[in-house]
C-alpha cells in the first residue's frame, strides 16, 4: 500500500493544504506514497501528510509507524454552513467607509484575530483590492475598535460583521449595517439570522462550503 520514494521535493504550488517545514528530505527523512497518491513524510520524529483531505488510510500509516513518530500533522476537511442574506429594504445612500493605512490594517487584524472567531490575517487584509473592498469600523473613546465590517464586490456584499465581546448587545453592529449601502450579507452563524432578519434581511441562499483545518495528533495519546 505504501511505497518508499528515493527522492522527493515538496511542491508548494500543489494544493496540499499543509505547510511542510522543509523543501527536500535529508538523512533524517523518509518519504512514502500510497496508491491513492497521498504522501507521508517521516521527519525528525514527526509525520507530515500531504493530502487534499483526511483519509482513513492515514490512520493505518500512523499505526504502522507509531514507534518512529510522536506527532502526526494532517489536513481535515470541515463542512461549513454559509448563508447569503439579501436586504429587503432599500440600502441607505450614505455611509462612512474607511480607506486603510498600514496601521489600520494591523489594528483590524488584531481585532478580528483576538476579539472575534474570524481567521482573517494581515496578509489577507493587505491583499484586498481597494476599489472593491472598504471597511467601516466603530471605535471606543480610547480609539480601540469595538465593531467592524467590510464589503466586497463594490460595496454589494458585507462580510465579517463582528463586535468585541464586551460591547455586544449595545447596537454597534446594527448601526454599522443600517448606515451602509450594501445589498447582501454573508454569515456562517445560523443563530445570528433572526438578528439580521430584524434589520430587514432574508435568506437568499443557503449552502455548504468545504474548508481545511490542520490537525496535530499525539500518536501515543500523551
Amino acid at each position: 500500500m505504501f511505497r518508499r520514494l528515493s527522492s522527493f521535493t515538496v511542491d508548494y504550488t500543489r494544493e496540499s493544504h499543509l505547510i511542510i517545514p522543509f523543501s527536500s528530505p535529508d538523512e533524517n527523512t523518509r518519504v512514502y506514497v500510497s496508491e491513492k497518491g497521498i504522501f507521508y513524510i517521516l521527519a525528525y520524529g514527526h509525520l507530515f501528510v500531504i493530502a487534499n483531505s483526511f483519509d482513513s488510510e492515514i490512520n493505518i500509516f500512523i499505526r504502522e509507524h507509531r514507534r518512529e513518530i510522536t506527532h502526526a500533522l494532517f489536513p481535515r476537511a470541515v463542512r461549513t454552513d454559509r448563508f447569503l442574506l439579501k436586504r429587503k429594504n432599500t440600502p441607505p445612500e450614505g455611509g462612512r467607509y474607511t480607506l486603510l493605512s498600514y496601521d489600520d490594517i494591523s489594528q483590524i487584524t488584531s481585532f478580528y484575530t483576538e476579539e472575534t472567531p474570524f481567521d482573517t490575517d494581515e496578509d489577507y487584509l493587505s491583499s484586498l483590492s481597494p476599489e472593491n473592498t472598504e471597511f467601516s469600523v466603530m471605535r471606543d473613546r480610547d480609539g480601540r475598535i469595538i465593531s467592524s465590517l467590510y464589503t466586497i464586490k463594490a460595496r454589494q456584499c458585507a462580510v465579517a460583521v463582528a463586535t468585541r465581546e464586551d460591547e455586544r448587545g449595545r447596537g454597534h453592529a446594527s448601526r454599522l449595517i443600517n448606515s451602509l449601502p450594501f445589498s447582501y450579507l454573508f454569515t456562517e452563524d445560523e443563530s445570528l439570522i433572526p438578528f439580521y432578519e430584524k434589520l430587514g434581511f432574508s435568506i437568499a441562499r443557503e449552502y455548504q462550503e468545504e474548508r481545511y483545518s490542520y490537525e496535530i495528533r499525539n500518536v501515543h495519546g500523551r
